[in-house]
């Protein structure tokens, strides 16, 4: 059984590779859908580039700048801490006390103090896309 907490919002991350300044710099989109975190991800694989990654603090407060929830899943799971893209997170931003790993919590999500925190990765919370790679990939060849 999943628990929905009272959220409806997730965050997608897209790549725009003209529109931005720099071109190729991250956007995240704020997805109006509660899911677990394996099917955000895949909504997010499918409509964007993936969950949203946050390498740093200037991406922390854009991903926050579309956030209109009080938590929602990010693209860091458990095996371990690493970004959905199979990429090594170095940036961090856990809340105090965190992760605690409380009864199986593998998966992160953000809230609105910017705080990140682990939770089951069966709960239904809203999401951020991300678009890294793609930006990457794009953008090498401009």
């Amino acid at each position: 059984c999943c628990i929905q907490f009272p959220y409806d919002l997730f965050l997608c991350h897209t790549c725009n590779l003209f529109y931005t300044n720099p071109p190729g710099q991250r956007t995240y989109t704020a997805i109006n859908n509660p899911l677990t975190w394996k099917d955000a991800q895949t909504y997010c694989r499918t409509y964007h580039t993936d969950l949203a990654m946050t390498e740093n603090a200037q991406e922390n407060v854009e991903v926050m700048s579309v956030m209109s929830t009080d938590i929602a899943w990010i693209g860091l799971y458990r095996e371990p801490w690493r970004w959905s893209d199979n990429s090594s997170s170095s940036f961090t931003n856990w809340k105090s006390g965190e992760p605690d790993n409380y009864g199986g919590e593998n998966c992160a999500a953000e809230n609105l103090d910017h705080g990140w925190h682990d939770l089951k990765c069966d709960y239904k919370i809203s999401f951020f896309p991300s678009s890294q790679n793609l930006c990457e990939d794009q953008t090498a060849g401009i």
